[in-house]
């Protein structure tokens, strides 16, 4: 026994997954000048598949197939390799049994 750790190639690939954080919108305001202001912020890290899409109009799309996760809606943006995505369109498991499908466009 060489003592080396064996580990499954289907785990594997799932641990080379790229992360994706998913972003809600907060409304806060500015003590100072009460102005309203808009900040997006972090409700999960998760690990996805994530597609680059043909850009349409000079803008970035992805498709990200996540773990399925109900709270996902078109009001979120995603956060991918420290770019901001404005989620468009979500399916769950339509393409992916038991997983969340959704494509967003670069802010």
């Amino acid at each position: 026994m060489s003592g080396a750790l064996e580990v499954d190639p289907k785990m594997l690939k799932w641990l080379q997954r790229p992360h994706v954080t998913l972003l809600m919108e907060k409304l806060e305001q500015n003590p100072l000048t009460f102005e309203e202001l808009v900040a997006w912020v972090p409700v999960a890290t998760v690990r996805a598949r994530v597609e680059t899409l043909t850009a349409r109009g000079g803008v970035e799309r992805i498709r990200v197939v996540i773990d399925r996760r109900s709270e996902v809606d078109a009001t979120m943006r995603v956060r991918y390799r420290g770019r901001q995505y404005r989620i468009q369109s979500v399916e769950e498991g339509a393409a992916t049994p038991g997983a969340t499908t959704f494509v967003a466009e670069m802010v």
